[in-house]
């Protein structure tokens, strides 16, 4: 790895140690330490902070296929150019709105469209994509401003839409160029020729959803294509998938397991280098073999509510005070959605996630959690009482040490929110995928501290050099030597207060149960009952449904 390339990823690695309070690898032995090398990611649901959490447990220099939208942003673009980034010029990155009348279709076949007040023969070329309604059509020729003919005849849908005037006026419709991405193919088979290492995130841009977005087939062609020019390239791709408890929050934690590198068969590279079906044949199939490690390297649910009982599912199955490593609690997590799917029409499974939903809902309405339960739902009044006033002393005093440090850092603090849910809210508007926009939100809550912290630490400085120097008048020397202790004790105050911040936190977490089961015992232990029962029954149906679905169920159990 070259010197820069180390300052970058370390400075990042400590950015990413500020932001996360914990980050778990699984699997990294199965690198190969050597050799041409694909990173296959998934899911891409943080945004910037994938790629950096990526490189910082790989212990191999990556270079990301980035989009050239965003290596065009100035800070970005700075890290990515440090990290030897691909650029990918995407097509959506290049839309532009069409001019003129709404197209309507010609001819009976319904590929012949014609416009009004249009520019086609400016604005559209042969291959390009008109966008109507939200529905993409390639375009085959275009033979004048007026008038072009589509690859493929329009939907039912937007035959319905063009045909009614009122709606039709309301149509959008856009364009969205070719790109020839020849220069991209021939940088990575250049870089796995020489054998380096590249990474990407093949459902393309970001987003937050639960399960997967369709697998775009680049890397597949990136794999092969570099195999049949270079007989001596043997490229292994490695799945890996990503995993975040609360991808958007501050002191968050984060999972990145790898799978075992997948080797290309030559058969494969074979029928790829005989175009035409056989080649597509062959990037299909290397797709999907990559898409199914992917799903068992991840949690992938069909939705967010289904997530939220697995998880839920998960802590009930835990045996009380163990404390399973992240890497565990994904693979229970995988193997109880996998089971989920399975048997999710049986009449105890539907009976026992209805039960999961009401208990969830109980805990919401007394604003506790399933592990406060389980440690708390179980004291007698006194003990609660006990473990109240020690947890009371433990917020207190953690407080006292955070507060200096939360006072420096909360203009920081709150303008990287702002700026994150201003960016949040832009991305949300722009995407036709997302859902709230949460991939976004690490990302710029980031890259505001990082500019942030070094513009408030020197204003900092300047009003003590002022205060010092033309208030308390301590003459220059005394000043500049106030400041110089100043810009050591802040940090030193920042990693302290930054610490005592998990302290905080779980002595807050620990400190509410303990009221509730002090102040009225009765309902904590209704609480705890109601969960032993759910995990009893839980347990019945794991051990009555899971043989069908693992076979070698019994060797597989982590507790």
């Amino acid at each position: 790895m070259g010197l820069v390339y180390r300052l970058a990823a370390a400075f990042l690695g400590l950015l990413l140690s500020v932001f996360f309070r914990e980050v778990k690898t699984r699997g990294a032995y199965k690198i190969p330490k050597t050799g041409p090398v694909i990173f296959v990611a998934a899911p891409h649901s943080n945004q910037f902070v994938d790629p950096v959490v990526l490189f910082q447990h790989c212990n191999r220099e990556i270079g990301f296929i980035a989009a050239a939208a965003s290596m065009r942003k100035p800070l970005v673009g700075l890290l990515a150019r440090l990290f030897n980034s691909i650029p990918v010029e995407r097509p959506q990155d290049l839309t532009t709105a069409g001019r003129g009348t709404k197209p309507a279709p010609l001819d009976p076949l319904l590929v012949t469209l014609h416009g009004e007040n249009t520019h086609w023969t400016t604005q559209i070329a042969p291959k390009d994509t008109l966008d109507i309604a939200g529905e993409g059509y390639r375009v085959a020729a275009v033979m004048d401003d007026t008038t072009l003919q589509l690859a493929q005849p329009l939907s039912l849908r937007v035959r319905t839409l063009l045909a009614d005037p009122a709606r039709a006026a309301q149509v959008a419709w856009k364009i969205r160029p070719y790109v020839n991405q020849e220069t991209l193919f021939a940088e990575v088979t250049h870089r796995l020729s020489r054998g380096g290492a590249v990474g990407i995130f093949p459902e393309g841009g970001s987003h937050d959803r639960t399960a997967f977005l369709p697998l775009k087939p680049g890397f597949a062609i990136m794999a092969l294509s570099a195999m049949a020019s270079d007989p001596a390239c043997r490229v292994a791709i490695v799945p890996t998938g990503l995993f975040y408890f609360h991808a958007d929050r501050f002191r968050s934690r984060a999972v990145v397991e790898f799978g075992d590198p997948i080797a290309i068969p030559p058969a494969l590279v074979a029928e790829y280098a005989k175009g035409g079906a056989a080649r597509r044949a062959a990037v299909s199939s290397l797709v999907d073999q990559v898409h199914l490690v992917l799903k068992t390297l991840t949690v992938v649910a069909p939705d967010l509510d289904t997530l939220m009982v697995l998880q839920a599912a998960r802590r009930l199955y835990t045996p009380i005070n163990t404390r399973l490593s992240l890497a565990t609690r994904c693979e229970i997590t995988r193997r109880l959605m996998r089971g989920y799917i399975a048997h999710k029409g049986h009449h105890e499974v539907q009976t026992l996630e209805a039960a999961v939903k009401a208990y969830n809902s109980t805990l919401r309405y007394y604003g506790l959690r399933d592990h406060e339960v389980s440690q708390h739902g179980h004291w007698s009044r006194w003990r609660a009482l006990r473990r109240f006033l020690v947890g009371t002393l433990r917020v207190v005093f953690s407080c006292v040490i955070v507060f200096p440090g939360y006072c420096i850092a909360s203009p920081v603090l709150q303008l990287a929110v702002l700026i994150a849910k201003r960016k949040q809210k832009e991305a949300l508007v722009a995407s036709s995928v997302k859902i709230r926009a949460r991939d976004v939100v690490a990302t710029w809550k980031i890259m505001a501290g990082m500019v942030l912290t070094p513009v408030f630490y020197l204003i900092y400085t300047l009003i003590t050099f002022i205060v010092t120097y033309g208030v308390l008048g301590l003459g220059w020397h005394r000043s500049v030597t106030v400041c110089l202790w100043e810009a050591l004790l802040i940090p030193a105050v920042g990693t302290l207060a930054l610490w005592y911040t998990d302290q905080a936190i779980d002595a807050l977490r620990a400190w509410y149960p303990s009221l509730i089961a002090a102040v009225n015992p009765e309902v904590t232990a209704q609480i705890y009952r109601t969960r032993l029962h759910l995990k009893r029954r839980l347990e019945y149906v794991i051990e009555l449904l899971g043989p069908s679905v693992f076979e070698d169920f019994e060797d597989m159990r982590l507790v």
